[in-house]
């Protein structure tokens, strides 16, 4: 199994049931550079910098310092954070494509699932629903998850069992869905009480979720 940038995506390896010819991986192992040295400038941005501290913005581990910071979003902070979302937004693209073209199904269904939590993580964020501590200790166990399912997944198609690669896949995503649908669930009862409460509240699209400006 090979393993590429973690990058504002959490996970960006591209798996093969076997190995792939030369120059097809060669054409591979560009793109992943490519798209890594993308993301890489997108997280360099000095307007990311008043919340470089309290996260990882590309794929970094956090540091003992992040993991304890139950701090919340301040005011100045959450438009950081919207600006954040849309670069990792960017960032997902790029490696989607790379995924399509070289990895299966099965490794396009998890990595598509990985990033909606891992999006979902930082609009609860934003919203003050989670800690930066807490946001970094749900992505280091959305990693951990992605991890191994992402070997599961190899080592049956590595065995040519791609029914059984096909649950593993599908099982993840459903285990996943269900907080999805949860955090898209709470963003509406609380855009909904920003409404009642505020005459100006602007909410815009990033992705599949909805931030509100307030």
């Amino acid at each position: 199994m090979r393993y590429a940038f973690i990058g504002m995506v959490f996970f960006t390896g591209v798996g093969f049931a076997a190995e792939p010819d030369a120059a097809r991986e060669q054409q591979r192992l560009e793109a992943l550079d490519k798209a890594k040295a993308y993301c890489q400038s997108l997280d360099a941005d000095p307007a990311l910098d008043p919340i470089r501290s309290k996260a990882p913005l590309g794929g970094g581990k956090p540091t003992p310092g992040m993991l304890a910071n139950e701090d919340r979003a301040s005011d100045d902070e959450r438009p950081v954070i919207r600006e954040w979302a849309k670069r990792s937004m960017q960032c997902q693209e790029k490696f989607l494509s790379i995924h399509r073209q070289y990895g299966s199904q099965m490794h396009v269904a998890i990595y598509t699932s990985t990033v909606e939590v891992g999006n979902a993580l930082k609009l609860q964020l934003h919203n003050g629903q989670l800690t930066y501590g807490q946001y970094c200790r749900e992505r280091q166990k959305l990693i951990a998850d992605t991890h191994n399912a992402w070997i599961s997944v190899d080592a049956e198609l590595a065995k040519q069992n791609a029914e059984v690669a096909q649950r593993v896949a599908d099982q993840f995503s459903e285990d996943h869905l269900a907080y999805q649908q949860k955090v898209q669930e709470q963003q509406q009862a609380f855009q909904h009480e920003l409404e009642n409460q505020r005459e100006a509240v602007r909410c815009n699209h990033i992705g599949t979720y909805t931030y509100c400006n307030y």
